[in-house]
């Protein structure tokens, strides 16, 4: 898909639409527009412009629709960029405070299926993107 007008350098973000995560304004250590245009030295976007969206998953939605622009979190969104559904039109990324759980009954913790997953899912987290 081809973006017009074309996303050359941060500040070209004040001509499009940015779409938001509820989430990433509630959260404490959860990039927004605002933390994320900073960082990238675009200080004349207006971070606040756009839709707000319940989810990430939603904003996702919504710039695989080309409605605007969305932050995404990588793992969510790595197959959509190696499918070119998705581009990512600048390097910066900042990190995310989130944190994902395994939970399970405490008697099963130490159940062979329980600790196969959980080293599974462990691994599939450390990979690189």
């Amino acid at each position: 898909m081809v973006i017009t007008p074309p996303l050359k350098k941060p500040s070209d973000l004040k001509r499009h639409t940015l779409l938001h995560d509820e989430s990433s304004d509630r959260a404490e250590g959860v990039p927004n527009w605002a933390t994320w245009l900073k960082a990238a030295g675009a200080m004349h976007v207006d971070s606040r412009r756009g839709p707000v969206f319940g989810s990430i998953h939603l904003a996702i939605e919504a710039a695989l629709a080309g409605h605007g622009v969305a932050m995404g979190v990588e793992p969510l969104v790595e197959h959509d960029l190696r499918s070119g559904r998705l581009v990512r039109p600048f390097e910066l990324k900042l990190p995310n405070a989130f944190s994902f759980w395994v939970v399970c009954q405490r008697k099963r913790a130490h159940d062979p299926i329980i600790r196969k997953f959980r080293n599974w899912l462990s691994d599939e987290a450390d990979r690189e993107c």
